[in-house]
């Protein structure tokens, strides 16, 4: 409901359905609450702020929220401490913001402050308790990457764990973001990485620039040790037909085989105990055929696709350094995740397939173009504007932009098999798919052969325009959760994310434990980088949040590295991801210090007891195509589409 002028007469209706309320807010107001309720101000203007206080145990996980309805717009709030530390600071220009969780050190009182920007309306806000435990995470930020003194940024990039116990960095990029469907600078340069120290050197340099690249350890033959890192994006913003194997005795890379076509986005899939011909080899699956600039013909009004995904499917085979093809999926798929499991199936799972725009602007034609429709207010075709007024090398800037460029890539719910024993390739029966499409998700192979899928969005995005967000191609990100279960041969639903975020990475510690960090999450207008942390344990079947990186990122290099912790789990180092200003180079170790509920040998989370046992998805209910996920009653994060700012591609 929007409202100009909020009426007074609101206020007992507000007061019946046990929300607090207060009117015609112009000045600063204190006001104490109390965790899990909300408070709502009727009346308030543009310049009123806004202190929440609130007492709250020490060792609490603590979420807070603030949202408007009228034309009350544009929020800028903090959080802060007993003793006045601030311990999270945000702004917004929409009708909503969110602080996802911050641990409390101590217990007291908690103090947050709002101050709105302009317009009129009706203010709600809320403290929500997570959880009360001690912490049992200790987050360290190491050394950031950085190069005889000069930082070193990094997205896009992939890491790996060398016999040395160090952690090779490879790929990524270093200048601009695909946040906004800004032109990316692939780096050359490969970094070793001390887990426990962060101590950073350079050990060796790409023939070609790659970012987005498929990268595996080679584990047999004469090649055993080394490092492949295939296709990619290349300086230039093109998909890369070349690959290269790391020698880490030398320390430098090697050309390897030639892909049978240019690729980027692919995900690299290690094969072993199978005892298939696929045994010691890496399948190289999805991706898409990227060009530099999207190819568009002005005379008769189409575009031809630029990144159309095929279906294909290779293998890597150490033992004569080739590369062949061996299976195509049904449709193909960028953000595609494959997971091996113990029967020897391989389960292609999610990500975005070929899907002509829709809109007023497209008139869908032949092969996947497009026809312009000029006269409409938003005509969806593509214009490339590009200048580079000197070379890269030399440091120049580079403005690039797309205008009108829709995302078509949608994500899908169907699952793929592959059976390396019989060589049967199949899509599995519809009751067997995901309850929802997801691309940019988290997958985790649980023990007996189950499969964790979390979070994810509904389409890849790029650079959205935001009159363009009633289209299908739309993203929006989900906070569901889904497991699936060979005995029954499909997807039980989970208790949702704290959070919906796309994106993020999914790491097993050990104790029936999985941890899941960074990210990117809902915010007016698109989606902003997270630093929340959450744990699954196998014994519960559900995610908690636990604890917070030092810096939000989104689409973290998260790899088990330096061991085990005090509590026999295993450490997590993260690494580059995007921040809000783009490529970081920080590094920060997480080390658990306490195994907490996913110890045990539970292994299934077959005592969640949620009553979502549907398999066909019909009515699921999670909430996971909202754009905030938690509390569909109240509209706290509903995206209002008035801020661009945070826009962000994560692919």
């Amino acid at each position: 409901m929007r409202l100009r002028h909020a009426p007074l007469v609101l206020a007992p209706f507000l007061l019946a359905a046990g929300v607090a309320c207060s009117t015609a807010l112009e000045a600063q107001v204190d006001t104490t609450v109390v965790a899990g309720e909300t408070h709502t101000d009727i009346g308030v203007r543009g310049g009123a702020e806004r202190e929440i206080v609130v007492s709250l145990p020490r060792d609490a996980m603590v979420s807070f929220r603030a949202w408007s309805s009228g034309s009350l717009v544009g929020i800028a709030a903090s959080f802060v401490g007993p003793d006045g530390t601030a311990l999270w600071t945000d702004t917004s220009f929409g009708t909503s913001i969110r602080m996802d969780g911050i641990r409390t050190r101590d217990a007291g009182e908690f103090r947050a402050r709002v101050r709105w920007q302009e317009g009129d309306g009706i203010a709600s806000y809320r403290v929500d308790v997570l959880n009360v435990q001690p912490e049992p995470l200790r987050v360290s930020r190491l050394n950031d990457l950085a190069v005889e003194g000069q930082p070193v940024l990094r997205a896009g990039g992939s890491a790996f764990l060398l016999a040395t116990g160090e952690v090779l960095l490879a790929g990524g990029y270093d200048i601009g973001t695909q946040t906004r469907s800004a032109p990316i600078r692939a780096a050359s340069e490969s970094v070793a990485i001390d887990p426990l120290t962060g101590a950073t050197r350079i050990v060796g340099s790409l023939a070609e620039p790659r970012a987005f690249a498929a990268g595996a350890v080679i584990a047999e033959g004469s090649l055993a040790g080394r490092v492949l890192m295939a296709g990619g994006l290349g300086s230039q913003g093109a998909a890369l037909l070349s690959t290269e194997t790391f020698d880490p005795d030398s320390g430098s890379w090697n050309d390897g085989p030639t892909l049978p076509e240019a690729r980027a986005f692919m995900t690299a899939l290690p094969i072993a105990g199978t005892g298939s011909f696929l045994d010691g080899k890496i399948v190289l699956a999805g991706g898409e055929r990227t060009l530099a600039i999207p190819q568009n013909d002005k005379e008769n009004g189409f575009y031809a696709e630029v990144d159309e995904n095929p279906p294909d499917v290779w293998y890597f085979d150490p033992s004569n350094a080739t590369i062949q093809e061996f299976t195509e999926l049904d449709k193909g798929r960028l953000g595609v995740e494959a997971v091996l499991l113990g029967d020897g199936r391989i389960y292609f799972i999610g990500g975005g397939v070929d899907t002509t725009p829709s809109g007023g602007g497209c008139t869908p034609a032949a092969n996947n173009l497009c026809k312009c429709n000029p006269n409409e207010a938003v005509p969806l075709c593509t214009e490339h504007i590009c200048e580079v007024s000197e070379s890269v090398a030399d440091g120049a800037s580079i403005e690039c932009r797309y205008e009108n460029y829709t995302n078509k890539d949608l994500a899908t719910r169907a699952i793929e098999v592959y059976d390396t024993r019989t060589g049967k390739h199949q899509t599995l029966p519809e009751k067997s798919w995901l309850h929802r499409g997801r691309v940019g998700h988290a997958v985790a192979v649980l023990p007996g052969d189950r499969i964790l899928v979390v979070g994810g969005s509904s389409a890849v995005r790029r650079g959205f325009h935001l009159s363009e967000l009633g289209l299908p191609e739309a993203p929006t990100t989900s906070d569901m959760v889904e497991l699936w279960e060979p005995e029954r041969e499909g997807f039980r639903i989970l208790p949702s994310l704290t959070i919906p975020r796309e994106w993020s990475s999914l790491r097993e510690i050990g104790g029936g434990a999985w941890l899941l960090v960074g990210g990117l999450t809902p915010t007016p207008g698109g989606v902003r980088p997270v630093s929340l942390i959450e744990r699954f344990a196998a014994s519960t079947g559900a995610f908690e949040p636990i604890s917070n990186l030092t810096i939000a990122r989104g689409a973290p290099t998260v790899i088990a590295a330096g061991g085990a912790s005090a509590s026999g789990q295993r450490n997590l180092l993260v690494v580059g991801g995007e921040d809000r200003g783009g490529p970081s180079s920080a590094i920060e170790l997480i080390e658990p210090i306490a195994v907490g509920p996913g110890s045990g040998d539970g292994t299934d989370g077959s005592d969640a007891t949620d009553g979502t046992d549907a398999t066909d998805g019909s009515d699921a209910t999670d909430g996971s195509d909202a754009t905030d996920g938690t509390d569909a009653t109240d509209g706290s994060d509903a995206s209002d589409a008035t801020d661009a700012s945070d826009a962000t591609d994560g692919t």
